[in-house]
Parts: C-alpha cells; structure tokens; sequence
C-alpha cells in the first residue's frame, strides 16, 4: 500500500513552504509524491513549534532595537506582546521615557509598563520583579546610542530584535545599530562574555519583490562583520519579515472578535495571522539554539 500523509496534522503549504525556505510547489510535491519526505517536514516543523512549551521553567527578555524611529520597534513589541500573551506569559517594559506606550495602544495596562523620566532604573531588580509573573519581557527602546536606560538594561537581554524597511537608510540603520552595539570596539555596549542572538526583520514589506532587500541586508552586514575581531561564545542570526497587511496593526492587541468582522477585515486578519505565525517560526528558531 502506498504511504499517505492522511495521519499527520494538517499544516499550510505555504507555512511549511516558509518555514523551509522551500516554494509551495515542492511541498505540494513531496505530499503527494514522497509521503516520507514529508512527514519528515511535518515533524522538523510541529518540533520547532513546541519549543516554547519546553522553556517552562526559563525566563527571557527580548529588545526591540534600532537607531531609526518608524521602521516598527514597537509596533513588533506590540506583536511579540500579543503572541506570548495566549498564556499571559509576557509583559512590555517601555524605555522611551519621552512618551507613554500606553497612549497608543488597547493593551490591558497590566501588560505594559512605562519608565518615567527621574526615575532610578535598576535594571536587574525590575526584570526579577516582571519575571516572577511573566516568562517573556519584551523591552521596547527609543533610537538613541546613548540612552542609558537601554544601556542600563543590555545586559540581561537575551535577544535581540532589530527591524529594517527596503529603503537604503533604513538597511544601513538597522546595520549601523547592529555594529554600534555589538562590535565596534569604541562604542560596544553588549558584554562579549555572553551568546549574542540576533532576528533581523524586513518590516511591513509590500510584494515578493521586496524579498531581496533580505539579501542585500545579509550582503552589507556581513561586509560589516569582515571588519571585526569578536568573541562572543555564541553568535547566532536568524532573518524574518513581515509584510503589510491591513490588519496587522490591529488585530492583535485590540482584541479583535473575528466571527463579527466583515468579509473583507476577515480575509485580512486571516492574512496577518499567517504572517504572524511565520515571524514566530523564525523567532523560535533562536530560542531553540539556548538547548
């Protein structure tokens, strides 16, 4: 009898297609004709999918970075926010004394915190205090070098997620940050005795076409890189994206019920979802290189 894939559990194409970097058409192909293929595809993928289940008893802070103001660090906050919230395991932590998150947002007030300007910041302590309820806290920053409260809180970041449009200065910005921070010998910030793990994301991108800003981006950092001696026990990148949807900044944290959205907003939702669920897969693949 010729094996099926009828038993396994029922995943997108076009998420499996994603999360291998693979097109639709060869995961069509291997259901239908290499059934062990793609069984094997199945797994990888439900694997990756569960490993935030296995991080139970791990706590993680995760910083929204960059120079550049509008290339969407807290609009991702925001997004991150909302995903680890299915388990009310996360919490926002604002650092941007100069506004209130709170003023932009649905979100209940007990999942964001906001820092106020005069206010002594220890950061070990507050993140002790925001973990004891929260697995993930998610530190939303201004684009500023020199700020001392992201400075303040670099060293007990266990991820960074730095955002960059498809214009070149938001390419060479999001690079910059990553050099500043990271590697330049005059101006690093981070502690090299520690892994550093970075998810670089091509924000609200339009088409397919916009694509290839991913590797223009991966071209240019890592001429950047070639520039450098470090020693960093661990160094880990991972590239995601996330394109416009017309639902995508409102989905999420306004709590949207989607048996009472129109036809239209629902295809849309439907859409942002999926590129949600996408953001994450390569997310996780960096939580997966702490086992």
């Amino acid at each position: 009898m010729k094996p099926t894939t009828d038993n396994l559990p029922e995943i997108e194409n076009t998420t499996l297609a994603r999360y291998f970097g693979t097109s639709e058409g060869n995961v069509r192909y291997h259901r239908s004709n290499n059934p062990a293929k793609y069984e094997e595809m199945v797994n990888e993928y439900m694997k990756a999918s569960k490993s935030l289940e296995s991080l139970d008893n791990n706590k993680y802070t995760i910083m929204m970075l960059g120079f550049k103001g509008g290339v969407g660090k807290t609009s991702l906050a925001h997004i991150f926010n909302e995903y680890f919230n299915a388990n009310d395991e996360s919490i926002i932590l604002n650092l941007d004394i100069s506004r209130n998150i709170k003023d932009y947002t649905d979100l209940p007030a007990a999942n964001i915190v906001d820092l106020k300007d005069g206010n002594e910041v220890d950061a070990d302590l507050l993140l002790e205090v925001l973990h004891e309820d929260k697995k993930f806290a998610i530190l939303d920053t201004p684009g500023n070098l020199e700020h001392p409260e992201t400075r303040e809180f670099l060293p007990f970041v266990d991820f960074f997620v730095i955002p960059f449009g498809v214009a070149k200065e938001e390419i060479d910005e999001a690079i910059n940050t990553a050099e500043m921070y990271f590697f330049h010998p005059m101006s690093k910030a981070y502690d090299e005795s520690k892994p550093l793990k970075i998810l670089f994301v091509l924000n609200n991108y339009k088409d397919d076409n916009d694509l290839k800003y991913i590797e223009i981006f991966k071209e240019h950092f890592e001429k950047m890189l070639s520039q450098y001696n470090f020693n960093y026990p661990s160094f880990v990148v991972e590239y995601s994206r996330l394109k416009t949807t017309k639902a995508i900044n409102t989905m999420g944290w306004k709590k949207q019920q989607f048996a009472k959205l129109s036809m239209e907003m629902a295809i849309a939702y439907k859409a942002a979802k999926k590129n949600m669920d996408n953001l994450f897969h390569d997310f996780k693949k960096l939580l997966q290189t702490n086992k």
